[in-house]
């Protein structure tokens, strides 16, 4: 019945569909990243309504149907940042006549899920309105954290641009996971059409950590990618990114309000740890389309599918000597902890690189700001060099509230370069000399 139904409608160019919604009089201003990229797709590929929305009024009886759906994408080496929450426009089964009331249900559901995870703080930084308030913690404010090395270069951070990122929580969302289309719909875009995790997700980050956080399942496969949802987490926190380079160093900054302290410490010399990771320019495969997710696997210590309890971060075909490695830079806020200077090839290295690191973080009223100083030639073993002739792929993560290992918050995969604008691609940021 189902075919049948999928045939006549393909064959009607989905006028049932098209009675209310068509690709000529949609306003992109009013969808999410997610469902612009999907229909722009759409578009290119001469696909109609049905090919893609099977699954809006039924059983997902799609998916039993199409073998495609249960193999791993190819090139499992180009992943991409975790869509944990299938959108309401991909949910599964057949028909069309519910299409409206379906819509409303899933978008319902969507706000409930929100609703219930985030706070006001988050809201107003979806709604783009800045870095949110959210509730301080108990420390005192002002304690800061010292570079190791020496001091951080003062710099007059009201010239530099910002960029607002939401790092969100992944829970055990590993490469693997997210590159098999029996789980992520999104799989064969991501391989297939080059789209960058970001150019979906940028604007809906919250709400796939959100679900995540809380234990829903998520993705086509419905999989719950936190079995131990920790209390009172929340789903994702907005962070201002600012960068720039002065010839000879680049600086990242980092601020946001962290939020709300919970009873476990999991690392208790540090409060706060931020790691950022970038190849060498186009080094590691699917790193512009993903940052560092290609280091993440479902096979490391504390993962589901984890072997070995001394597995950490890896990249797969590695090559150290070739340039096909992430450079790892990590700041701690513990006293005396000297800021991490490493790199991820076939494994992490916590140390080793001598790029002249430095790395400050202060606790100013209720947030934190982290900023990082690197010398742009780099000049030793897991260093890469930053030239204005090339683009970088990178992504960072956030260990708040002493916490640790896969318990942080994670962000979509972005690109930088120096001095080169580049305003079509969504998630790269020019780094401008001061």
């Amino acid at each position: 019945m189902a075919e049948r139904v999928w045939e006549r409608m393909k064959d009607r160019d989905s006028k049932e569909c098209r009675n209310c919604h068509d690709f000529k009089t949609m306003d992109p201003a009013k969808q999410k990243d997610r469902s612009v990229t999907k229909h722009e797709g759409a578009i290119e590929d001469g696909k109609t309504c049905i090919d893609c929305h099977k699954g809006i009024a039924h059983k997902p009886v799609h998916l039993k149907k199409d073998p495609a759906q249960a193999q791993p994408a190819a090139a499992p080496a180009a992943a991409a940042a975790p869509q944990a929450a299938a959108s309401p426009a991909e949910a599964v089964a057949t028909g069309a006549a519910n299409v409206a009331k379906a819509g409303a249900t899933a978008a319902a559901s969507t706000a409930t899920a929100a609703a219930t995870a985030m706070s006001a703080a988050s809201t107003a930084m979806t709604a783009g309105t800045g870095p949110a308030k959210a509730t301080p913690k108990a420390e005192a404010a002002g304690a800061t954290a010292p570079a190791a090395g020496g001091t951080v270069t003062a710099l007059d951070w009201s010239k530099v641009p910002t960029r607002q990122i939401k790092v969100f929580y992944p829970g055990q969302a590993g490469l693997e996971w997210i590159m098999n289309k029996a789980d992520h719909s999104s799989a064969a875009d991501i391989v297939e059409k080059k789209r960058a995790c970001a150019k979906c997700h940028e604007g809906d980050a919250n709400e796939v950590g959100t679900a995540i956080v809380t234990g829903k399942p998520v993705g086509v496969s419905k999989t719950v990618m936190e079995p131990t949802p920790p209390p009172g987490k929340v789903g994702f926190i907005p962070v201002t990114f600012q960068t720039t380079h002065d010839g000879n160093k680049i600086y990242f900054r980092f601020e946001w309000v962290p939020p709300k302290n919970g009873d476990k410490k999991l690392d208790p010399k540090n409060e706060v740890k931020l790691t950022m990771m970038f190849d060498g320019g186009g080094t590691v495969e699917g790193s512009e389309l993903n940052g560092c997710w290609g280091t993440c696997h479902v096979d490391l210590r504390t993962m589901k599918d984890a072997k070995d309890d001394k597995k950490t971060k890896y990249i797969t075909g590695a090559d150290l000597a070739g340039g096909k490695f992430m450079d790892l830079i990590q700041f701690r806020s513990g006293k005396g902890q000297a800021p991490v200077d490493g790199w991820v090839d076939s494994e992490r290295h916590m140390d080793g690189g001598k790029s002249g690191l430095k790395a400050e973080g202060k606790k100013e009223g209720n947030k934190w700001v982290v900023v990082f100083e690197r010398s742009l030639a780099g000049g030793g073993k897991g260093d890469h060099a930053i030239t204005a002739d090339k683009v970088y792929n990178f992504g960072f993560a956030l260990h708040e509230d002493f916490t640790n290992a896969r318990f942080h918050y994670v962000s979509l995969g972005y690109q930088f370069g120096l001095d080169k604008p580049n305003p079509s691609v969504k998630n790269y940021i020019d780094v401008q000399k001061q």
